[in-house]
């Protein structure tokens, strides 16, 4: 009994120390702040004005010069529109001119995506005006330290190996369209109509079983 007690007593401990909820900041940073320097291209159009200038056109390839591999270069393009106000045509047709001119230059048109300016969370927006920004979506761990394969024991039990950061890390990476950590895709309207109908037809055991065919095997083999 005296032996089972330390091993007992040691179980608990161990348990307890588990438990012990981590506090420290395991955020995951990537590099999209509206704000990057370097990397921003404001374009101001007459009130009247569509297609891009010449002097747009030389400021949006100033910034594309910084980057090797355009193939890999996401673009954001923000409208001067909140989310609740529909575009105007023009509107329409100076995004579809920055679109175009920067997919001849190499970028993927997948990856240049527009969005709808939020002043609560940007500030407020000169009217006329489209800003581009480009990035590589590059995701960078946030204080996380240098990993370690061995716990040390006179450490804290609370992990040594910052685990928590290293999680958030990989769940980015994981991402496939880096661009929806900048900002989430807009919910589109959905025709359910089918799934209704097939959810109706089961309630009022209108469903058919599923018919099984049977496979037969062909005897390819030639009797000489």
């Amino acid at each position: 009994m005296k032996k089972i007690t330390p091993i007992f007593l040691s179980i608990i401990y161990l348990t307890g120390c588990s438990n012990i909820p981590d506090l420290r900041n395991h955020d995951v940073k990537w590099q999209s702040d509206i704000k990057r320097d370097g990397d921003i291209v404001n374009l101001r159009f007459d009130p009247s004005q569509s297609h891009l200038s010449q002097d747009q056109k030389s400021d949006l390839q100033l910034q594309l010069s910084k980057f090797d591999a355009l193939s890999k270069v996401h673009a954001r393009v923000f409208v001067d529109a909140n989310e609740f106000e529909a575009l105007t045509p023009i509107q329409k047709t100076r995004l579809k001119k920055i679109k175009t001119f920067l997919t001849r230059k190499g970028i993927n048109g997948k990856q240049v995506k527009s969005y709808r300016w939020k002043e609560s969370r940007f500030g407020q927006m000169p009217d006329h005006t489209i800003i581009v920004v480009f990035d590589k979506n590059k995701i960078d761990p946030h204080k996380c330290p240098e990993w370690k394969s061995t716990i040390n024991r006179d450490e804290s039990p609370d992990g040594t190996p910052d685990f928590g950061c290293a999680n958030a890390y990989n769940h980015a990476v994981l991402v496939a369209d880096k661009s929806d950590l900048i900002e989430g895709k807009t919910l589109r309207n959905r025709d359910s109509t089918l799934k209704l109908n097939a959810i109706n037809n089961y309630q009022k055991d209108k469903t058919k079983e599923l018919k099984i065919i049977k496979s037969t095997t062909a005897d390819n083999t030639s009797s000489n």
